[in-house]
């Protein structure tokens, strides 16, 4: 079963590992630079899974063992970039246009998906 204290840690280290330790550089350039997208990855990927465990260790609750928190953590990293990789441009060119409404609705989109994968990815690995 999933505790409601797992899923506040995962929402808040989601949040931090993507808006609070990316950089300017990264959000700017990750829709055009793959190594932007790549480290972005990377960081978002550490923090989640530092921040998962910390969590989980404070709560003396994890609905995963740590080799499938793991596993979780790096193909939460691997989706990540996938829905990165095609949000950042598709938001980028919405800017551009100056479709700032369709822009708002890519960046939504995209953190729904992120929540998708999250908790979709937990409950596969028996979460």
């Amino acid at each position: 079963m999933i505790s409601l204290s797992f899923l506040l840690i995962v929402c808040g280290a989601h949040f931090l590992a993507d808006f609070g330790f990316q950089s300017r550089w990264m959000a700017q350039n990750k829709s055009s630079q793959l190594n932007a997208l790549a480290l972005h990855i990377l960081e978002y990927t550490t923090v989640l899974g530092i921040l998962t465990v910390v969590g989980c260790a404070i709560v003396n609750s994890c609905p995963l063992s740590l080799p499938a928190l793991f596993l979780w953590v790096v193909a939460n990293g691997l989706a990540h970039f996938v829905v990165d990789y095609f949000s950042s441009r598709a938001s980028k060119a919405a800017w551009g246009a100056g479709k700032e409404n369709l822009f708002w609705i890519i960046i939504g989109a995209d953190q729904l998906v992120h929540q998708i994968c999250l908790f979709g990815l937990l409950v596969l690995l028996g979460g």
